[in-house]
């Protein structure tokens, strides 16, 4: 009689990979994940993904629609209760999810202490705070392939998201994106001074005038979603435009979702955009704006971002 398999490395090299950078990349940035803040996903290539149904075939779930994604909360079984995510009816963001028609993809455990992952790979229990999980051929419902029979765990609150999230860097041409939903401080402190208030062109034309970090890395600017509470509709339904037109999206008075190639690239816009938040932070205390506007005109021009920096304080 085969025994269950608890543990996902070992499996597949991309596999192997993919958990190591989860595990050293959220202990690196552990200050982004406060308590059991935040959630990583990242898309499997085929050949990793057909391995995955097969082993543990035995443990699939049954598929739960995305529209009715609280029902989640019924195979829950970690000992924890409730799950807050909200069904998800919108129709622009199904057109958007038939790009993760097929695709299985790991994401952390709702509740995970994510900087843990590092001590859960060294204890030989890799996957404590992860889940496989599976879109089917409509990108309207989702299965858990692994995790649930294995610790009886479901996936963040905010798996919606990152179904949508992906499938736009799907539509983009990414052949294996991820998602990484943090806590940064900076960002957002930053995001609710009476200087900025959430407002678009403010936020941006200070994050992005303090060093050349993320204006070298990532010029695309950061969208602006307005507070709705975590694992609601409301939360997946008004980040569909930003998270369209932009990788790098601030949610007020919550947190931030990076969408990118591979987990790494999204740590590290992540990091520029912190540091520029920090330093943002630094020059309203200090009566500054940050460069030299020569240094930063062609930009804000361009980005039509010239006549909020004109508002922002400066001695």
């Amino acid at each position: 009689m085969k025994t269950e398999r608890r543990n996902l490395i070992g499996l597949s090299p991309e596999l192997d990979e993919v958990i190591v950078d989860f595990a050293f990349l959220a202990h690196h940035y552990q200050g982004l994940h406060p308590g059991n803040a935040g959630d990583v996903s990242q898309v499997l290539a085929a050949e990793t993904s057909g391995l995955l149904t097969s082993e543990f075939k035995g443990s699939l779930s049954e598929w739960y629609e995305i529209e009715r994604i609280e029902r989640l909360g019924e195979i829950r079984g970690d000992g924890r209760r409730g799950y807050r995510a909200e069904g998800v009816k919108d129709e622009q963001f199904y057109e958007l999810t038939r790009a993760m028609a097929g695709r299985v993809f790991l994401i952390t455990r709702t509740g995970a202490q994510i900087p843990s992952i590092e001590h859960t790979v060294r204890l030989g229990q890799d996957g404590k705070l992860l889940n496989v999980m599976e879109v089917d051929e409509t990108g309207r419902r989702v299965r858990v392939v692994y995790g649930n029979v294995q610790y009886g765990s479901i996936p963040s609150i905010e798996t919606h998201v990152h179904v949508l999230a992906n499938s736009i860097s799907l539509v983009e041409g990414e052949e294996n994106p991820a998602v990484v939903h943090c806590h940064p401080y900076q960002l957002t402190l930053l995001a609710r001074l009476k200087e900025v208030q959430g407002d678009f062109g403010r936020l941006n034309a200070l994050v992005y005038t303090q060093a050349e970090g993320l204006l070298r890395n990532y010029p695309g600017l950061i969208g602006v979603v307005p507070y709705f509470p975590s694992g609601s509709e409301l939360l997946v339904v008004n980040s569909i435009t930003p998270l369209t037109n932009y990788r790098f999206v601030l949610w007020v008075n919550h947190g931030l979702v990076v969408r990118a190639a591979n987990i790494r690239r999204a740590y590290d816009l992540i990091a520029y955009g912190e540091e520029s938040a920090k330093a943002a932070l630094d020059s309203l205390r200090l009566g500054a704006r940050g460069l030299p506007i020569d240094a930063v005109r062609d930009f804000l021009e361009a980005k039509g971002l010239l006549a909020a920096y004109e508002e922002l304080p400066s001695r």
